[in-house]
């Protein structure tokens, strides 16, 4: 605690420098590797549930953000790999336990930072997304108040969220704002198949919902794909008169008298040349929808990847 704490810790940082050993910690809660089964942790996560190896590394500096992370995404089968919580950073800190964790092949990684302290082994290890990799962060204490938070809690710096961002978007890193939405993400890129592009093509049973992903889309940086003459001829054909064929495509209350209306539609966005993306967005309430039915077509739909979004 205070400076005699923080005396302690350079002396232990420099006592391990001096006989070639690196340090986790302090004040951190350890690490696993699934592949082993090595787990020398004492976060509970590990004691709930069987945590299945698989292809997400789990780098944090807070250890009880890990475990919650890890609750959430331990049923999943893209499972955990790797899961580290660094806490005070003496020695060996987020950035360069994501490059590490990053050599594994078979690794997608997702790190949660309250700070950057090695910009530029962080930005080093982003270049594993040429290889089809990607870092997901949670970078906290976006406030005054969130980075004074920080600072106690592990002694992390304050950092200007203009200049965290910038560097973020620079390296391809993705900033998610919550737990879940991170454990949503990581799942989506363990799932092998990535767009070409940033072309979407919005797919409703609702003219507002379709208008709300848009701006949603754009916010993000998005694109809305123009469709070719050829496909919205053929939208045409298949759909009511009364329905909308450009983007958003509106497909109405028609799905419920036709629940595999979507098996048609869907593969005619896919195979448009301008279309990267393809994402369904349907409020389905009540008993009348084929909610199954409706999944399956989505899933089947090939070559273009196709996001699923159940409305409410």
């Amino acid at each position: 605690m205070g400076e005699e704490g923080r005396r302690a810790q350079r002396e232990i940082a420099d006592l391990a420098a001096r006989h070639s050993m690196r340090v986790l910690g302090p004040n951190c809660q350890g690490a696993a590797n699934l592949a082993t089964g090595a787990v020398t942790s004492f976060s509970t996560c590990f004691a709930d549930h069987h945590v299945t190896d698989g292809s997400i590394a789990i780098v944090s500096q807070s250890g009880a953000e890990a475990g919650m992370l890890s609750e959430i995404q331990h049923a999943h089968p893209t499972g955990i790999r790797y899961w580290v919580a660094t806490g005070n950073e003496a020695d060996l800190d987020v950035p360069e336990l994501v490059r590490w964790t990053l050599r594994d092949p078979d690794v997608r990684v997702e790190a949660y930072c309250e700070h950057i302290e090695d910009a530029a082994t962080l930005a080093a290890a982003a270049e594993a997304r040429e290889a089809g990799k990607a870092i997901l962060t949670i970078k906290s204490g976006s406030t005054p108040e969130g980075r004074r938070a920080a600072g106690s809690h592990t002694g992390a710096f304050a950092q200007e969220e203009p200049v965290i961002d910038a560097f973020l978007r620079t390296h391809g890193i993705v900033r998610v704002e919550s737990l879940a939405e991170m454990a949503d993400h990581a799942r989506v890129f363990t799932a092998g198949n990535r767009p070409r592009g940033d072309r979407v093509a919005i797919l409703s049973n609702s003219g507002g919902l379709g208008v709300m992903v848009a701006d949603r889309c754009r916010g993000a940086g998005l694109r809305l794909a123009e469709f070719t003459p050829e496909t919205e001829a053929r939208l045409r054909e298949l759909l009511p008169a009364f329905a909308a064929t450009a983007n958003p495509v509106d497909v109405t209350a028609q799905l419920l008298n036709d629940p595999r209306l979507l098996a048609h539609v869907l593969p005619v966005l896919a195979a448009d040349p301008g279309v990267d993306i393809v994402l369904p967005v349907l409020g389905m309430m009540g008993h009348g929808y084929d909610v199954p039915g409706v999944t399956e077509d989505i899933v089947r739909t090939i070559g273009t990847p196709a996001c699923w979004w159940p409305w409410p």
